[in-house]
This record gives C-alpha cells, sequence and structure tokens, in this order.
C-alpha cells in the first residue's frame, strides 16, 4: 500500500494547501504541553473577564480569531451584525447592562474606522 501511496504522490505532487497544512502540523509538533495559540488566550482571558458574547462581522483577516469564538468548548456566543457601528453599538450596551467589557471583532479594512 505505501509503494501505491509514493506512486500516487509522483502523479499528483502536493498542492499549495497540502505544504501548508503539513507545516501546521509540524509548528503543532513543536509546541510544548503547556503551549497555547494566542486566540485561546483571548478566549480563556474574555472568559475571566466574565464575557460571554462577541460581537462583529467576519471578514478574511479575523476567521482565524471566530474560530476559536464559535468553537463548543470556548463558552463565548458570536453575535454577527450587519456592519461593524452595529457591532459596536450592540458591544457597548451589552458592557452597559451586563456590567463587563463589550468586545467587537471586525475584519482589517475600512469598517474598522466606523
Amino acid at each position: 500500500m505505501e509503494h501505491r501511496t509514493s506512486e500516487i504522490n509522483k502523479l499528483y505532487p502536493a498542492t499549495k494547501d497540502t505544504e501548508q497544512e503539513k507545516k501546521s502540523e509540524q509548528e503543532e509538533e513543536t509546541r510544548r504541553p503547556g503551549d497555547i495559540t494566542v486566540g485561546q488566550y483571548l478566549i480563556k482571558r474574555l472568559r475571566e473577564l466574565g464575557i460571554d458574547h462577541v460581537f462583529g462581522v467576519p471578514g478574511d483577516y479575523s476567521f482565524s480569531l471566530l474560530e476559536h469564538i464559535v468553537a463548543p468548548d470556548s463558552g463565548l456566543k458570536y453575535i454577527g451584525t450587519c456592519n461593524e457601528l452595529n457591532a459596536a453599538n450592540a458591544a457597548d450596551a451589552y458592557a452597559k447592562v451586563k456590567r463587563v467589557p463589550g468586545v467587537v471583532a471586525v475584519t482589517y479594512g475600512v469598517g474598522e474606522l466606523s
């Protein structure tokens, strides 16, 4: 079976995505047992502050953070809005009612200037 796999790999070389996946796997292997990612750290700190909702608009540069937010074990609920201004207003109201910081997650671009 291994010989067959090497033949297939010669005929169909690894794509860029597969190479990227291998690189991520190698990076994961080099992490020490106590290491956590920035996303995991942010989620942990938000939960420590008593925050259980994050408002925002998903976008290219925020997808990796959003994956941590919407993970079943994060304890956070993501509330998607139509635009960044609505997200900011919702987070502001949330902060006033719950008496904890309001969190807005937006992507890079014009929306962050609103």
